[in-house]
C-alpha cells in the first residue's frame, strides 16, 4: 500500500479524487496570501504616509513653539506682561 499522503489519504486514492480538492484548496490558499500581501503593502504605504505627515506636525509644532517663546520675549523686553507662563515645567499660553 501506498504512504499515507494528503491528511491520511493513500496516494492512489487522493490521486482519484481528493487530488483536486487538495488543488482547490491550495488555488483559495494563494488567492487569500495574494490579498494579504495587498493589505499588508496598503498598511505600509498608509504608515508611510501617517509618519511623513507625523513629522511635519512635530515641525509645525517646533515652529510655533519657538515663535512663541520669541514673542514672549520681545513682549518681555518691551515691559509688558509675558505672553507664556512657565507652571511646574510646561508652558500655559494665556
Amino acid at each position: 500500500m501506498a504512504s499515507s499522503l494528503f491528511g491520511g489519504k493513500t496516494y492512489s486514492s487522493a490521486a482519484s479524487g481528493d487530488f483536486g480538492d487538495w488543488r482547490d484548496k491550495l488555488e483559495t490558499q494563494r488567492g487569500e496570501n495574494r490579498i494579504l500581501r495587498q493589505k499588508l503593502q496598503s498598511k505600509a504605504e498608509a504608515l508611510l504616509i501617517l509618519s511623513q505627515e507625523l513629522e511635519r506636525t512635530r515641525a509645525e509644532c517646533k515652529d510655533y513653539r519657538e515663535l512663541a517663546i520669541k514673542l514672549q520675549h520681545q513682549q518681555h523686553c518691551q515691559g509688558g506682561a509675558p505672553l507664556i507662563r512657565t507652571e511646574g515645567g510646561s508652558r500655559t499660553f494665556r
